[in-house]
């Protein structure tokens, strides 16, 4: 059986809004690749539909609660915007006050593809990236270990365990 196709090859309205908006985005990531040239436009029709229907074959569906994804974005730019600021201050300065090093930063939030998407998140901000996506915890390389890193965090986990509507562990 195809996707989530039932035992009469129907497949369900979830499946085809999924298959629409990936076509959709790989669409668009096809015109901003030939820089809008329309001249291949069906070609890039094809290419989008092969690339859509491997998507849903291979890399799970994700669903977004879009309330919680009006929360997120702006927390998202805010924090990008000021660290990119920040990082280009370090950059300029001729004392370059920056304190590098790695820190453990526990997480609350129990699914994997959560976890993940943290650390992909934490490695987009500014002055930090991810090394190590661990069971319970995120390594992180810092740029300064004296940011409020952990604080980011925690706003961060609870923004996506309201993005995919998850709960976060007490512990």
């Amino acid at each position: 059986m195809l996707l989530g196709a039932d035992r009469s090859g129907r497949l369900s309205s979830n499946d085809i809004r999924s298959a629409t908006s990936r076509f959709i985005a790989m669409m668009i990531l096809w015109l901003i690749l030939v820089e809008g040239d329309r001249y291949n436009v069906w070609f890039g029709m094809a290419i989008a539909a092969g690339a859509a229907l491997v998507s849903l074959l291979f890399i799970p569906k994700i669903t977004f609660h879009p309330l919680a994804l009006i929360g997120f974005v702006p927390f998202f730019l805010h924090k990008s915007i000021i660290g990119g600021i920040d990082v280009a201050k370090r950059a300029f300065d001729p004392r370059m006050p920056i304190d590098p090093g790695f820190a453990e930063f526990p997480l609350s939030i129990s699914s994997e593809r959560g976890r993940v998407f943290i650390a992909n998140t934490m490695s987009l901000l500014p002055g930090t990236v991810s090394v190590e996506v661990l069971e319970r915890s995120l390594r992180l390389h810092l740029l300064d270990r004296t940011l409020p890193v952990h604080t980011t965090l925690q706003v961060l986990e609870t923004h996506v365990a309201s993005l995919l509507g998850e709960e976060l562990d007490p512990e």
